[in-house]
């Protein structure tokens, strides 16, 4: 054995008669059971020391744990519950969107002839931006203006057969009335006949040359009509921008054959560009236009921009019972593009009267929502009724009161001996 111990007198005589008896006892006589049974005495001997020493430590942690854990006081976060008017941030994401944009697309058929934008380039109210080759509606134009003229011409013609007519009309009737002024010695009943005969034939033939005239009229207009259905064909050949604005996309090349529908640009007005969120349907009476808003983008979320509520939509979405809010941003990133993703934090007030904890003050156990308050030092976890989420905001009803101490619930255990920081208890 290496453990060697240092006995006492009392033990020294003990083991000296302890040997002695071993040795009249062994039967070999050379004291190899006696050895054996000192080797077991020592064995034991150490393994009731080294219990004696585990107890020891054992009680040593158990007794420095307790002093750690439920003596020394941790300094942690916390938050103070008020029932004043509270400022709360309501975030979402956000997708940048414009109520002013519209698809170019071609109302006609036709084979792109050029292209005159391209994208990004800023465009005005009636600038060509493409036209369609459209030489055989230009020729349909030019037959149907040829139409026209010679509407226009029979039209002249009728009107003088119309006045012919009229003069004729005229001469018979004054020759009727001349001739019934006589005395009926000198004119025939058979003469006045024949001149009625010819006053009803000259009335006809100027009512015929009168509706003659009024058809040619009418074909007028029907060419001059259809003449301008072609023009209007061809002037719709040549595509133009509808709004001031930017050019986003372009997609077609020249060449290509366009139909009425296919998309050929979008076009979005920088002014109108909005920034839309989505936020859950409890928070919507806390909403108001005009209230203040920070927006950072995705694609640099190091940049703030200002922004204000422009519009609350009135449409919930019934799987998600989410609603969109619509920002106008002051300003916009040097970098820009439908679709871009942002972060958006809306700035409200609660009315007063209403308690409120931060959801990363709120603690779940056994599935209940609660809060660790700070009571006399001590950290304890109580049950609190929860109301709607507001931003990043939880409404409380029961179980808090003003004045009380929210602790941070992240490493909290029951009765540990809590300071709030910045605050002495």
């Amino acid at each position: 054995m290496n453990h060697q111990f240092r006995a006492t007198p009392a033990q020294e005589a003990d083991d000296a008669g302890l040997r002695r008896r071993h040795l009249a006892d062994d039967p070999s006589g050379d004291g190899r059971l006696y050895q054996s049974r000192i080797v077991g005495a020592e064995r034991k001997r150490f393994r009731q020391t080294k219990i004696a020493i585990a107890i020891l430590l054992c009680l040593a942690l158990a007794t420095v744990g307790g002093i750690y854990f439920y003596v020394l006081r941790s300094e942690v976060s916390y938050y103070v519950v008020n029932r004043d008017s509270a400022a709360v941030e309501m975030t979402g994401p956000g997708i940048l969107d414009a109520t002013n944009k519209v698809v170019i697309t071609s109302r006609i058929s036709g084979f792109l002839n050029s292209i005159d934008v391209d994208r990004n380039d800023a465009v005005t109210v009636g600038r060509v931006l493409a036209e369609l080759d459209a030489k055989d509606i230009q020729s349909q134009l030019d037959g149907a203006l040829a139409d026209v003229e010679v509407a226009k011409s029979a039209v002249v013609e009728a009107r003088g057969n119309r006045a012919k007519a009229k003069a004729q009309l005229d001469k018979a009737q004054s020759d009727l009335a001349r001739r019934r002024g006589l005395s009926s010695g000198i004119v025939s009943a058979v003469e006045i006949e024949t001149l009625e005969i010819t006053v009803r034939q000259a009335q006809a033939e100027y009512d015929r040359s009168a509706a003659v005239e009024q058809g040619a009229g009418a074909r007028v207009a029907v060419a001059t009509a259809q003449a301008g259905v072609l023009q209007h064909k061809r002037n719709e050949a040549q595509i133009r921008s509808p709004l001031n604005g930017v050019v986003v996309s372009r997609d077609r090349s020249v060449g290509d054959l366009l139909t009425p529908g296919v998309q050929l640009f979008q076009i979005v007005d920088p002014k109108s560009i909005v920034i839309a969120t989505r936020l859950d349907e409890s928070i919507m009476s806390l909403i108001e236009p005009g209230q203040s808003a920070e927006v950072r983008f995705t694609s640099d979320p190091a940049q703030t921009i200002s922004a204000k509520v422009m519009r609350v939509n009135r449409v919930v979405d019934p799987e998600t019972r989410e609603f969109i809010v619509e920002l106008t941003p002051d300003r916009l990133p040097r970098n820009w593009a439908l679709g871009q993703r942002a972060y958006v934090a809306i700035q409200a007030v609660l009315p007063p009267g209403i308690a409120v904890v931060p959801l990363a003050f709120v603690a779940r156990r056994d599935g209940r929502v609660g809060v660790w308050q700070s009571i006399l030092g001590r950290a304890a976890w109580l049950p609190i009724e929860a109301g709607n989420v507001s931003g990043n905001y939880l409404q409380v009803f029961n179980g808090v009161t003003a004045g009380d101490y929210i602790l941070d619930p992240r490493g909290r255990y029951r009765f540990e001996a809590v300071t709030v920081k910045g605050h002495s208890e």
